[in-house]
């Protein structure tokens, strides 16, 4: 595939720092937005627009469209954002954006959000969004007859809990494959739980692992 970023843009974008999630939703994206979005010279988003959600679909199928997504609408968008660092939680960003962006020459950092699966596949099934299954399922979760994800024969089979544990198993994977992949090209890779972000102190520390400015409150 011959695209190519604009060379404009590049040198634009090399001095902004990125950094993305990878991550299963449900497990306090969100949350982890606001709390970097204090930290000076940051913006820290969830799902800001344009919104990963409004092709990803699309993009499991066709990896063009992901890259001219970054190109056309998400960099630029970036580059509007009058800060040098910017940072992202949506759990979209690993479902087909995130080997576009590195084809693009862009390498961002990395934070590696968990939480326990049952608790994560018990949100998942109450609020009725079960991948492969249901309308929010499908528009915001990888599907088993995506490219690229675990194999699960007869999956229309399982009940609503079981497509939502493996949802949580196949990012667990990509996990694993994303940091070993980012930790290679030498960038910062910091993996941090729900859990893990409840104190100042907590905060401070994964502030520290991110080499980000400190927010000058103590525990």
């Amino acid at each position: 595939m011959n695209i190519s970023i604009p060379e404009k843009l590049k040198v634009s974008l090399e001095e902004k720092r990125l950094i993305f999630t990878i991550n299963a939703g449900r497990s306090g994206t969100g949350y982890l937005a606001k709390l970097l979005h204090i930290v000076p010279n940051v913006v820290g988003y969830h799902e800001p627009e344009p919104d990963f959600v409004d092709v990803m679909r699309p993009v499991q199928q066709d990896a063009s469209i992901a890259y001219k997504f970054w190109i056309n609408r998400k960099l630029p968008q970036i580059l509007n954002e009058q800060v040098p660092m910017y940072i992202e939680t949506s759990h979209l960003f690993c479902k087909g954006f995130v080997e576009p962006l590195l084809k693009l020459g862009i390498t961002p950092d990395l934070i590696i959000l968990t939480r326990p699966h049952r608790k994560a596949v018990t949100s998942l099934y109450q609020l009725g969004k079960i991948p492969g299954r249901t309308e929010k399922g499908l528009r915001y979760f990888l599907s088993p007859e995506d490219q690229g994800v675990l194999l699960l024969p007869g999956w229309q089979a399982l009940d609503d809990y079981q497509l939502c544990y493996w949802y949580c198993l196949e990012i667990e994977r990509r996990c694993k494959e994303y940091k070993k992949m980012f930790l290679k090209k030498n960038t910062c890779v910091v993996e941090v739980s729900l859990n893990e972000l409840k104190t100042i102190r907590d905060f401070n520390k994964l502030i520290k692992k991110l080499n980000l400015p400190n927010i000058g409150v103590s525990s």
